[in-house]
């Protein structure tokens, strides 16, 4: 394949958009990819298969699309000439089977930089069954994309086999067409939006002090034959769409556990709204969040109603530039002091009203309570995997025998297993009891639920859906190496307050409130004291000759952030996007940081809360290597 590229531009706006700085944060082992399985009909010969493939490559430009960063580091789309795709050939018939060399062929990683996203082969099943498998890297396709994929190889494949012609619709657009368009028509309206939105959500749910760097995740897979049931009578007689019913019911769970009453949910929107995007082979979902509001109790039906008003909302101010949602996510979580960025994610597919709408006339099962025996859930722990970046993550699709099945999967450290498994239930359990009763007040649907409130332990206090924790703001001050003596509380007034004791030369009020910024992360339901009031111990000569001395640390972070983004002169009492830092440059940043011997850093401190100099302090300068 020549290197020579027939067309380049801007990425599109949306999943891309992410997973190229995943991409570019990771390398190829945080690369996630999607696998397209077809059953080749009998006797089609295997050029023919071929074939099939190659025409997708000539019709969808991002198959033969590279994904590589220009010049300034930025993103860019190039696509090359069509040439064919070589087809493996994996054997997995008789009685044992040799798996691992399929395994490795649909995990091995993409360099998406220089290599298409693209790999096909064909495997032996028993009996002479054949069946074509893509493996796609996942920058180059959404679920929508791989649907749209499916229908037209099932066609292409299915003409050779008659010999008669096919019959594809024309290919009106193409990502980097969606790309251009997109640029051409922001207004900023949609972003400003998303602001107002982000600007509401609290900080999270969960009250977690301590996040092991390692983590277990436990993962729950809930079969429901009561569930299927119970969707089709919501759709049939509540007319209920069963995206928002879904969301409502986990945000009553999360709620019936955490006792907070507003519960953020990252929601994965398939942004396909323009007539331009139906059909459009490429990934351009993203990642929205919906706060359901569920503080003025209302009934679950009314719920329902709220959630799916503001996904309508979504859907009016879908095409926005995600680089500059997080640019803005990270100015509100500065001006706020807290980190407001929702760690519960839920992807409930392209359209998952379509496996459990049927016809009005045909009838439900008499008793969708009774169904509830026939359900069954297996649980799994083990290690983080590649792309857990979360504290929760829901998604819904066909199971076994056309049943639902709900996946959970969460942080240990967030959620015991038995509180995975119980949220699993109670979403089961709540959508049964509206299918079997009618509307629920919030009251009837907790009950539902069969979830209880979890202990918070001792020092957690909620704040309008957040949390202050007296003894971690504690813990966290008198780590500073200015800090004798740290202590934290709630005034009469309602008023967050940490009083500190500096050693000689401490730090101010100000710098210790960017030290708490500096230590937030986005799993933590955390926000910082109102008020910090320190007792002085050092005078002004001393001050000025302690902040006169710039570490190395510093030096570095200054210097990185100044190249990677082309300033001439960075103020490091700012934050990094307050400074100008881009969002799409920080793995520059970090390439920078480690030529000049710094260590540690990742991609997600750039968007800490907090100023570059307090920023340098999460690494001390013992960590940098001997270069001067």
């Amino acid at each position: 394949m020549t290197d020579t590229p027939v067309r380049h531009g801007p990425l599109q706006y949306g999943i891309a958009q992410q997973e190229w700085l995943y991409y570019r944060k990771h390398g190829r082992a945080r690369h996630p990819r999607q696998c397209l399985w077809l059953e080749l009909p009998a006797g089609l010969p295997l050029e023919d298969a071929g074939g099939a493939v190659d025409l997708m490559v000539e019709r969808h430009e991002v198959l033969r699309t590279i994904f590589p960063a220009d010049a300034e580091g930025d993103p860019t789309q190039l696509v090359r000439p069509p040439a064919p795709v070589p087809l493996r050939w994996f054997d997995l018939s008789g009685d044992h089977p040799r798996t691992a060399g399929l395994d490795a062929f649909c995990d091995a990683p993409f360099d998406v930089f220089t290599v298409t996203p693209l790999r096909a082969a064909v495997i032996l099943r028993d009996e002479g069954r054949r069946q074509l498998l893509l493996v796609i890297a996942h920058i180059a396709i959404d679920y929508r994309g791989q649907e749209v994929l499916r229908e037209e190889l099932t066609e292409v494949l299915l003409a050779a086999a008659s010999g008669r012609p096919v019959e594809l619709l024309p290919v009106e657009c193409q990502p980097l067409d969606h790309a251009l368009a997109e640029a051409a028509a922001d207004d900023g309206r949609c972003l400003e939006h998303w602001r107002s939105v982000i600007s509401a959500a609290p900080a999270g749910v969960f009250p977690t002090a301590v996040i092991p760097e390692r983590v277990r995740y436990t993962r729950a897979r809930l079969l429901s034959p009561a569930l299927g049931e119970a969707l089709h009578v919501i759709h049939r007689k509540h007319r209920l769409p069963s995206a928002p019913v879904f969301l409502t019911a986990l945000a009553v769970c999360l709620a019936a556990v955490c006792r907070q009453p507003v519960i953020p949910v990252s929601y994965t929107w398939p942004a396909r709204e323009p007539e331009r995007t139906r059909r459009l082979v490429a990934s351009v979902m993203r990642d929205i969040i919906l706060n359901i509001d569920l503080s003025d109790a209302p009934s679950f039906e009314e719920a329902v109603h709220r959630t799916h008003e503001a996904m309508r909302l979504c859907a009016r101010h879908s095409q926005y530039d995600v680089y500059a949602l997080l640019q803005a996510d990270s100015l509100i979580n500065r001006q706020r002091g807290t980190w407001r960025r929702s760690a519960l994610f839920v992807n409930l597919g392209p359209d998952p009203d379509a496996a459990w709408s049927r016809p009005a006339s045909e009838p439900a099962a008499a008793d969708l309570r009774g169904l509830l025996r026939g359900s069954s859930v297996t649980v799994e722990t083990g290690p983080e995997e590649h792309y857990d970046d979360f504290n929760l993550y829901m998604s819904l699709s066909v199971g076994e025998r056309g049943c639902p099945e709900i996946f959970l999967a969460a942080h240990e450290a967030i959620l015991a297993e038995s509180e995975v498994v119980g949220i699993t239930r109670g979403i089961e359990a709540i959508l049964v009891e509206l299918a079997s009763a009618g509307d629920l007040s919030a009251a009837e649907a907790r009950r539902a639920s069969g979830l209880t409130p979890r202990s918070v332990g001792e020092g957690w206090i909620s704040r309008g859906g957040s949390w202050f924790h007296r003894g971690l703001t504690e813990d966290i001050l008198r780590g500073h190496e200015g800090v004798a003596t740290a202590s934290a509380r709630v005034e009469p007034d309602g008023t967050t307050v940490a009083y500190v004791d500096t050693r000689p030369g401490g730090p101010t009020s100000a710098e210790l409130r960017e030290f708490l910024l500096a230590h937030l992360d986005f799993r933590r339901a955390l926000e910082v004291p109102e008020r910090i009031v320190v007792s002085e111990r050092a005078g002004a000569r001393e001050r000025i000759a302690r902040e006169a001395v710039e570490n190395a640390v510093e030096r570095a972070v200054r210097a990185s952030v100044e190249a990677a983004n082309d300033l001439d002169g960075v103020d490091m009492s700012l934050s990094y996007v307050e400074a100008g830092g881009l969002l799409r440059r920080v793995p520059v940043v970090l390439a920078r940081l480690r030529q000049q011997g710094v260590e540690g850093f990742v991609a997600g401190d750039f968007l800490r809360p907090c100023s570059l100099r307090a920023l340098a302090l999460l690494r001390p300068p013992s960590q940098v290597l001997a270069r001067e």
